[in-house]
């Protein structure tokens, strides 16, 4: 509710209770993902990403996610 809410903090606080619970819970790192991503946290989002795929490698959106992070991280280094 507080990710569709938009706010972020309690949303990121119920995250990491969750991960500290369960650290293979793939749906929190997918919401972890988005939050930083939509904060601007581009490497961090990217990280979280591939963490999720580490756990679940055919989510189709990880995997999507994964090389369209990599792709606007490499043209910012340009």
């Amino acid at each position: 509710l507080h990710f569709m809410m938009s706010n972020y903090g309690k949303s990121m606080s119920d995250i990491d209770h969750t991960l500290q619970l369960e650290p293979r819970h793939f749906g929190a790192l997918s919401g972890m993902a988005q939050i930083l991503r939509n904060t601007g946290k581009k490497e961090s989002a990217l990280r979280a990403w591939q963490r999720v795929l580490d756990i679940y490698p055919m989510m189709r959106n990880a995997q999507n996610e994964v090389a369209t992070l990599s792709e606007e991280l490499a043209g910012e280094g340009i």
